[in-house]
């Protein structure tokens, strides 16, 4: 019959079975844990979609969502709790649905390391007054985690307690610790941090001292021979370069002989203070060796030696004579002084010594007095006189070498002599010129003036004519024609006034007079014309005996006699009317007549003169006057007819008085006021009236005295109870002149006496001080000019004191800006300012477990805002305030809540949306500048709606600065904030809000953007771990993809890709030359796809050659080697080739050429018929890389 058979494939299309486990976890620390499993091995006959992973603590039930749309086998999350116990499970999902889960074993959420161990002891390397340099070494345990820092603590020695060095972490192993105490102790302790966090603190160290190092001090310099004789050595030196950092106290001085080797002190403890000493006892002929050291606080230092034997000996040295001191060679002195001369020299032997003055020894003179030393020479000349002037010549000569000389001019100042050939140059009336030569010898000093003098030829006195002649000539005026003068010239110099020089004749000077002044018709009648003038201003000198006038009528010539006076007017009569004539007049003396003075032409008539009063003498018609002094007019006036005079003041007819005189002369109106009082003063007319006409001349008397009183009433502008602020106005007149200040004076009402409060008050208003609270006080001012004082105005009775009260409370103070040394205050000003200005505010501070309340601020505080300092870490405090006004101290306000000191924790900084889904809004924000000195460790995230208060979004802390917040509506507005809390508890304030935010979908092409940091690819050494990550942006999220040189980087290649949301990282753990290369990362989603590559060169050494390695020229002794460069250079050029060779029979390889630059290489000096294998390795920068075998080879003929 047969059988048959068929197989049928039957495919059960299902929901996928649970996925291959068990699951692992790569990666477990405090912060992430990375989880990973196989595809299940039945995926329900479809392909596996994605897979769910879920976690819950293992003390709840409920599961949480960790991811639910993951496409890999490998997750790492990182909303874990430090400490806490987890339990992962994961399930596949294919279009037929969700799959059964793999559960994971349970695993805690802790790093894999602890706490490093101790470090060193510190030690400090160097101190100064203010800081010390503190070194210590590593821990020798690290705890398995790399060390990121350390806290150093210091301690007083008079305190028990530690504090750090700085808030931050110490990266080094060494800190300069600043702001010391000089001369404190400090001993200080070290702790190492590590990502577990703090480890033990290290053995505190030794007590080292605050102070500046001082150490012995340097060797001195220079040392040298200053002097020997043949008993002695002087021994010169430098100070040190380097003191010790003390001041150098003195030397020692040691010596040793010959070939001796021990050295012996010779100066004695604390002789030798100076950079010299004289070693005295030597022997002549005996070699001696000298060395010095220095000393300070610390004791003696390195000493500098001689290098070369000295002896004592005499010394010859040439003389010589002190250079500056030759320089000056010249002595200017008074007739009178003594002029002394020194002149330091030196030689040795000393030198003798010979003075000589045109080649006159001066040591045989006795008036002269020398005075030798072995290294100066005095010579001192007493009372020098005109003789003494001269050259001084100083010889010195010991017998070694030239004498040498020096010359010293000395120069004697006395009065000059005569002046020569004085003779009178010219003569006229009244004047005489004189003329001379200057003196032959003008004393040592130039000739700055001349006297002339001049004497009555009948008198023995000489007086003055002038004392300040500059020049050898000289006018004499003013001398009288009738009497005979003597005239003589003294020279004057700087020292003082010379002999005369005389004339030998007495002269006499006169002539004709000068020409009349003034000439002037006074008056004319119908017949006669009357004339005057003024006698001439110089009479020739000789008296005016006459004056002559002539006349001449129109058209004539001839000038005739007309009179003669003797005095100056003259009236010419029996002239006929309406005649037109010139006049002439001349001044007569013994000498002759004067130039003709000429008027005219004059017509004889009636004269008429309009009434005028000359007021030049009164400038501006206008005169002042002193009360209580007299008023004396004397006014000249004209007018023909005689005019009539009256007086008018203030447009009123003035009468005579008691006081008040006035009358007139011939020519002369005069106005006298006795004992002027205020009401003479005005504006006085003096009216003259004659035929021709009326005319008056206004002049305006002002009277000068005191102002008159203060205007009133004296008002007060401000009542406290010690002061009081009054204030008038001016006076209405002010006396004349301009007031130049106030006087102040009070009384109390109970009291008659006035005191004065200030006598110098520049304004019309003064604060008067210093009052009595609740005392009655009156006051009075007085104005006061140049002229005196006014009388007073006087106030009325006040009451010193406040007219307002204490001001109410200020606000209860706010504390903001919370460090662990301060706070900010801030408060309200009081309801109530008690009716005056609130000028300050007062702070006061208490401690939660003291009873004392303290003055914080030192002076008022003029804002509401203030900063309390110098607080202790640690400690809560409390404040209140008081204000202030002019009243005084308002009660305090009520107190603020207690508050902590201690470093503040800043906001964290403005979250900002990275993804926003219809019911998720991720967030991501920056971690606050300042964490409050410890580690920020947890952020609460809130969110509100509208004005709807804030309500907290996560109920677990969050570690790191980004967060999904789930369950929110789809299309409503949210804002978020962030609050941070450090490591101690203290909480910072909220962040700025995100602004608003709405829930949508939203379809974003995918973005893939490396940081500028790649810009230009990156360099690696080998052995460094290699860390890419790119910036992957897009809604829905892009699936990332990496790629290197084109191929898609699977698990297996140990390499950890980490996607979280909007970034996605490569990394390799000690990367090599393999891992160089492009690299490739694909974004996709449904709105597209988009690539970015980056190139990577890692430096290492080269690859192997490429092989295999060929063979050519095979001899029994020798073969040649081929091989091709390696593929991977290690990212630099390879330089060089080292080939190495071995016997089969043996395992050791022997260098035979280890810098070969070709790609071949001629193998020599072998054995015949021996079988070898060669290895070839390339070189770069960084090193050898892999050798390349080549198979073995026999070395033989190979025929």
């Amino acid at each position: 019959m047969g059988s048959a058979s068929a197989t049928i494939r039957v495919q059960i299309l299902d929901k996928p079975g649970p996925p291959g486990g068990p699951i692992e976890f790569k990666t477990v620390t405090a912060e992430k844990i990375t989880l990973l499993w196989q595809p299940p091995t039945d995926d329900g006959g479809a392909k596996i979609t994605h897979y769910i992973v879920e976690k819950r603590e293992t003390s709840r039930v409920v599961w949480s969502m960790v991811a639910e749309n993951l496409e890999e086998c490998i997750i790492t999350t990182t909303k874990i709790i430090k400490g806490n116990e987890y339990i992962f499970r994961v399930r596949a999902v294919n279009k037929y649905g969700i799959g059964e889960p793999l559960e994971s074993d349970p695993v805690v959420a802790k790093n894999a390391f602890v706490t490093p161990g101790p470090p060193s002891i510190p030690e400090v390397t160097k101190t100064t007054k203010n800081s010390m340099t503190v070194v210590w070494n590593r821990p020798i345990v690290d705890g398995g985690s790399e060390i990121s820092g350390y806290f150093l603590e210091k301690r007083d020695k008079k305190s028990l307690a530690w504090f750090k060095v700085q808030k931050e972490t110490i990266r080094d192993t060494r800190q300069k610790v600043t702001g010391l105490t000089e001369n404190n102790d400090y001993q200080y302790r070290v702790c190492a941090v590590n990502a577990a966090g703090l480890g033990p603190f290290s053995e505190p160290s030794d007590f080292y001292k605050a102070a500046d190092p001082i150490d012995p001090p340097g060797p001195p310099a220079k040392i040298r021979i200053a002097d020997s004789t043949k008993s002695s050595i002087t021994l010169g030196w430098s100070k040190p370069v380097y003191d010790g950092g003390s001041a150098i106290t003195g030397y020692v001085v040691e010596m040793r002989q010959g070939e001796e080797e021990e050295w012996t002190i010779v100066s004695t403890r604390g002789e030798v203070r100076t950079t010299e000493y004289v070693v005295s006892n030597l022997q002549p002929g005996v070699n001696y060796y000298f060395q010095v050291s220095a000393v300070n606080c610390a004791g003696q230092g390195e000493p500098i030696q001689m290098t070369e034997p000295v002896q004592a000996k005499d010394i010859l040295e040439e003389p010589e004579i002190d250079l500056d001191v030759a320089l000056r060679t010249s002595v200017i002195a008074k007739a009178g002084e003594d002029v002394q001369v020194l002149i330091p020299f030196k030689g040795r032997p000393p030198p003798t010594v010979t003075w000589r003055k045109d080649e006159k020894n001066l040591s045989s003179d006795a008036r002269y007095n020398i005075q030798n030393t072995d290294s100066s020479s005095l010579l001192t000349i007493p009372q020098v006189t005109r003789n003494d002037t001269g050259k001084y010549v100083l010889t010195i000569e010991n017998g070694v070498g030239q004498p040498k000389s020096s010359t010293v001019s000395v120069k004697v100042l006395d009065t000059p002599a005569a002046c020569q050939k004085l003779q009178v140059k010219h003569v006229s009336l009244g004047t005489v010129t004189l003329l001379w030569d200057p003196p032959l010898i003008d004393g040592g000093s130039p000739i700055i003036n001349y006297i002339i003098e001049k004497r009555d030829a009948t008198k023995r006195t000489w007086s003055v004519v002038s004392h300040k002649c500059s020049s050898t000539t000289f006018k004499v005026t003013d001398l009288s024609e009738k009497t005979p003068f003597f005239f003589r010239v003294l020279a004057e110099n700087e020292i003082g006034i010379g002999e005369p020089c005389e004339t030998t004749e007495p002269v006499k000077a006169a002539e004709v007079p000068a020409p009349i002044r003034d000439l002037s018709m006074k008056d004319s009648t119908k017949t006669s014309v009357i004339l005057n003038w003024t006698k001439p201003d110089f009479d020739g000198g000789s008296v005016i005996t006459d004056y002559v006038v002539e006349r001449k009528g129109k058209g004539e010539q001839a000038w005739s006699h007309a009179g003669i006076s003797k005095t100056c007017e003259i009236e010419i009569g029996q002239l006929r009317e309406q005649s037109v004539l010139e006049f002439r007049v001349f001044a007569k003396n013994e000498k002759g007549l004067s130039d003709a003075v000429t008027i005219g032409p004059i017509t004889v008539k009636e004269l008429v003169i309009t009434p005028e009063v000359d007021l030049s003498e009164i400038p501006g018609a206008q005169i002042s006057v002193r009360i209580g002094h007299n008023v004396h007019l004397e006014l000249p006036y004209k007018g023909k007819p005689k005019p009539s005079i009256s007086w008018l003041k203030d447009g009123l007819p003035l009468k005579e008085s008691e006081y008040v005189r006035f009358s007139k002369t011939e020519n002369k109106i005069t106005l006298n006021i006795k004992n002027v009082k205020k009401e003479h003063g005005g504006k006085y007319t003096v009216i003259l009236d004659n035929a021709v006409c009326r005319n008056s001349f206004p002049i305006t008397v002002i009277t000068l005295g005191p102002p008159s009183k203060p205007k009133g009433p004296i008002r007060f502008d401000e009542i406290k109870a010690d002061s009081a602020i009054m204030s008038w106005d001016v006076p209405d007149d002010d006396g004349g002149g301009e007031i130049t200040c106030y006087s102040i004076e009070k009384r109390e009402a109970s009291q008659t006496n006035w005191k004065m409060v200030c006598s110098s008050v520049a304004r019309t208003t003064f604060k008067v001080p210093n009052l009595v609270k609740d005392a009655e006080y009156q006051f009075r001012v007085r104005a006061e000019n140049r002229y005196g004082v006014s009388e007073p105005l006087v106030s009325n009775i006040i009451v010193a004191k406040h007219q307002f009260r204490i001001p109410g409370p200020p606000g209860k103070p706010v504390i903001y800006n919370v460090t662990s040394d301060g706070m900010s205050l801030t408060w309200d000003a009081p309801v109530y300012d008690g009716g005056s200005e609130v000028t300050g505010f007062h702070v006061e501070k208490k401690e939660r477990n003291s009873i004392l309340w303290q003055r914080v601020n030192t002076s008022p505080i003029s804002g509401r805002e203030y900063r309390a300092t110098g607080l202790m870490e640690g400690l809560d405090y409390q404040f209140r305030v008081y204000a202030e006004n002019s009243a005084g101290l308002s009660s305090p306000s009520d107190p603020s809540k207690f508050t902590l000191a201690v470093s503040p924790v800043d906001p964290p900084g403005t979250p900002d949306y990275i993804d926003v889904t219809r019911e998720t809004i991720t967030l991501k924000w920056n971690p606050p500048l300042r964490d409050g000195g410890s580690k920020i460790v947890a952020y609460s995230i809130e969110k509100r709606q509208g004005e709807d208060r804030w309500v907290r979004c996560n109920f677990t802390d969050v570690s790191e600065c980004q967060y999904t917040v789930t369950g929110l509506s789809p299309g409503d507005r949210y804002e978020f904030r962030i609050i941070a809390r450090n490591a101690v508890g203290t909480i910072s304030p909220p962040s700025q809000s995100s602004g608003i935010i709405m829930t949508r979908d939203e379809n974003v092409p995918p973005t893939v953007e490396f940081g500028p940091e790649y810009f230009d690819g990156l360099i690696i050494k080998s052995g460094e771990s290699l860390r890419i990550k790119a910036l992957v942006q897009g809604r829905p999220v892009p699936r990332v993809t990496w790629f290197k040189d084109g191929v898609e980087i699977e698990k297996r290649m140990n390499m950890e890709i980490t996607d979280v949301l909007g970034s996605t990282s490569l990394f390799v753990r000690d990367a090599n030359r393999d891992h160089r290369g492009v690299y490739t990362v694909e974004a996709k989603n449904v709105s597209g796809s988009t690539k970015a590559e980056i190139t990577v060169k890692v430096q290492d050494t080269p690859g192997k050659v490429v092989g295999p390695i060929r063979f050519t020229n095979i001899t029994g002794e020798k073969m040649t080697l081929w091989w091709d460069a390696p593929l991977n250079d290690g990212c630099a050029p390879v330089t060089h080739y080292i080939i190495e060779k071995r016997e089969t029979s043996r395992l050791a390889w022997a260098l035979i050429e280890d810098k070969c630059e070709a790609h071949s290489y001629t193998a020599i000096k072998l054995i015949n018929g021996n079988e070898y294998q060669f290895r070839v390795s390339a070189v770069n920068k960084f090193g050898v890389g892999r050798p390349l075998d080549s198979d073995p080879v026999v070395a033989q003929i190979q025929y």
